[in-house]
């Protein structure tokens, strides 16, 4: 088996275009500053650093290790990232989309802008332990750089087994570090219908029921979520029109001590399927 056989292309990403130039024969120069890219180089790196830090959490009997070569096509003059896994033979299917799903997460949490967070094939692919740990590593990683802009556009394309790609926009801007307020007052628990979410803001909007699943007012809270697995939930509720969310809540206060708008962080949430509505007892609300 060669090099290549033993190497499995998870995704590529284009640095840049024009990036050699031949000076004769078969001798090329490398042009710089069309091969190298230090915001999409950065992304990449931590593309890379986190598959390889959710592998070592949760797959530690895996001998396997994800990096990211530079190549430079001397044909087209495209600079690329590889985003690789070797041995390939020890990726089995089931792996591979893990590790596709992990890419997509951390590329559009990190990257402001780029499409939803929680498309279903991602829900379907990563465990919520999972989901959790790239949410948390993602939160330190954009406080670390702070809204730090991209200079040039590229696009992440995604390799599946099913000779599908997916092209995930990276331009702009990594995401605004998270600002949640600090928690104030009592938890409280209500029984709500869930009536949307923003996953890139962590919101999840809330509609409040009585204990016989009826609406109590017509307007909806606001909620912030600390945890990717809530903004999941919360899809899926919205979603299934036979299930209503249970959640513990705490309102928000400004520095002032004042109500912050009806605006609320979630402690805890769950999911209640409708036949189970009168188990729950009174709202507390």
């Amino acid at each position: 088996m060669n090099k290549l056989e033993k190497t499995l292309v998870l995704t590529t990403i284009c640095i840049g275009k024009d990036a050699v130039t031949q000076v004769g024969g078969n001798e090329y120069e490398l042009i710089d500053k069309n091969a190298l890219n230090s915001s999409l180089d950065t992304v990449v790196d931590l593309i890379v650093k986190m598959v390889n830090e959710l592998l070592k959490e949760f797959y530690p009997e895996i001998l396997i290790n994800i990096s990211a070569p530079r190549c430079v096509d001397i044909q087209t003059g495209i600079a690329e990232r590889k985003i690789q896994v070797e041995p390939a033979d020890l990726v089995t299917p089931k792996l591979r989309n893990t590790l596709l799903k992990t890419i997509m997460l951390t590329t559009k949490g990190l990257i402001e802008g780029a499409d939803s967070l929680f498309a279903a094939p991602i829900k379907s692919a990563l465990t919520t332990d999972e989901l959790d740990f790239i949410n948390e590593w993602t939160k330190d990683q954009l406080r670390q750089k702070n809204g730090r802009k991209i200079a040039k556009p590229a696009a992440l394309v995604l390799h599946f087994s099913d000779e599908k790609t997916v092209e995930i926009p990276i331009q702009g801007a990594f995401a605004p570090p998270p600002k949640l307020p600090a928690d104030s007052s009592q938890p409280v628990e209500v029984l709500a219908k869930a009536d949307g979410f923003k996953a890139s803001s962590m919101q999840v909007f809330l509609r409040l029921v009585d204990k016989a699943g009826y609406t109590l007012d017509n307007s909806s809270i606001t909620c912030l979520a600390d945890k990717s697995s809530q903004i999941q939930l919360a899809a899926q509720a919205y979603l299934d029109g036979n299930q209503l969310l249970k959640a513990t809540i705490v309102e928000i206060k400004n520095k002032k001590g004042k109500k912050n708008g009806s605006q609320y962080n979630i402690k805890d949430l769950k999911t209640i399927p409708l036949d189970q509505l009168s188990k729950e007892g009174e709202l507390q609300f």
